[in-house]
């Protein structure tokens, strides 16, 4: 089966990409206290700056910094200037690969980030059948078995504890009298 796109290159670059404008890289690149606490515990300048750099990438735009990847010039440097590091340290970062997975590692376990498991599936298998849970968009459930929900066929309708906990999320009230 042929695969197509389904953003340009252009529109997922202006995604993950982080900004150019000066305004912007102030606005998504300025440290705070707590950051520079976990920054400051690192040795040497080099391991120091690629922390900042790969905390703020995981941060936004929200995706991890490439390993060959190198960040725009005005990001690096107005993160330096943050530190009083000359930007010339970003070449010394990442010579041990080790680092740069326990950089990862230790960032994403302070800031919450797990890896993607079953349980957190879009999928749900049932006894019989397999279901879509669908988009926050899509307001109500379907209602019959042979239904489709966000172009996926549904086989089953979902349990009463699934409904709730949607409701729940959705922000609609449970009407705990109405039947499922």
């Amino acid at each position: 089966m042929a695969r197509r796109r389904l953003l340009t290159r252009e529109a997922l670059t202006c995604q993950l990409d982080p900004p150019t404008d000066e305004r912007e890289i102030a606005r998504h690149f300025t440290l705070i206290r707590e950051d520079f606490d976990w920054i400051s515990i690192r040795r040497g300048p080099a391991s120091q700056l690629g922390y900042a750099m790969i905390l703020l990438y995981m941060r936004w735009p929200g995706r991890i910094l490439g390993a060959d990847e190198i960040p725009p010039l005005s990001v690096l440097s107005f993160v330096a200037r943050q530190f009083d590091m000359p930007e010339a340290a970003w070449c010394d970062y990442g010579r041990r690969a080790p680092t740069r997975r326990a950089h990862l590692i230790d960032l994403a376990r302070r800031m919450g980030y797990r890896a993607f498991g079953r349980t957190d599936s879009t999928y749900w298998p049932t006894s019989s059948c397999l279901w879509r849970r669908p988009s926050f968009s899509q307001r109500s459930w379907p209602e019959s078995s042979s239904t489709k929900c966000d172009g996926v066929a549904c086989c089953c309708r979902p349990s009463p504890s699934l409904r709730r906990s949607y409701d729940e999320r959705v922000g609609r009230p449970t009407n705990l009298s109405m039947t499922y």
